[in-house]
C-alpha cells in the first residue's frame, strides 16, 4: 500500500525516480529471498543505466551486490576482481544499515573463499555495525516515545 501511495504521489508531482527505486528495492529483496539470478539481472540493469542521481547511487555498493549474487550462484570471478579491501568498499560514509548489509555480504563471501579477506575481521565489522544499528534504533524508539507522549 505504501508503494502505491508513493507511486500516486509521484504521478501527481511529476517525479520520475520511484520506478527505478522500486526495481532496486525489488532486487535487494530478491537477495534476501536467495533469488540471486533475478537480483543479479536487475542489479546489472540498474548499474548500467544512468537513471540515478549520484547522491542516490553507489556503483561500488551495486558492484558488491552483483558480485555477491554471482558468488552465491557459484561464480567467484567478479568478487575476486573487486578491490574489496579498498576504502571504496569500506562504505564508512554510508548509513549504518547499509554498512551492516555490506559487512554481512563480506562475511558470507569470506565463508565461500577465505582468501578474499579475513573472515574474523569481517565478522567483527558485522558485530560493530549491528551494535551501531541497534543503538540507532533504540535512540529512535526513545525519541518517538517522547514525541508521541
Amino acid at each position: 500500500m505504501d508503494a502505491l501511495s508513493a507511486k500516486n504521489y509521484q504521478d501527481i508531482s511529476k517525479l520520475a525516480s520511484l520506478p527505478d527505486h522500486l526495481v532496486l528495492w525489488d532486487a535487494r529483496l530478491k537477495i534476501l529471498e536467495a533469488d540471486y539470478a533475478g537480483a543479479q539481472s536487475q542489479l546489472v540493469g540498474i548499474r548500467d543505466s544512468d537513471r540515478f542521481a549520484s547522491h542516490n547511487f553507489s556503483r561500488s555498493f551495486i558492484d558488491l551486490e552483483i558480485a555477491y549474487c554471482e558468488a552465491m550462484l557459484g561464480d567467484l570471478t567478479a568478487i575476486q576482481s573487486l578491490p574489496i579491501s579498498s576504502a571504496e568498499f569500506a562504505f564508512e560514509n554510508f548509513d549504518v544499515d547499509e554498512q551492516l548489509v555490506a559487512a554481512w555480504m563480506k562475511v558470507r563471501l569470506a565463508d565461500l573463499n577465505g582468501h578474499l579477506f579475513n573472515r574474523e575481521a569481517a565478522q567483527l565489522r558485522v558485530d560493530q555495525c549491528a551494535h551501531s544499528y541497534q543503538s540507532m534504533m533504540d535512540r529512535l524508539a526513545d525519541q518517538l516515545t517522547d514525541f508521541i507522549g
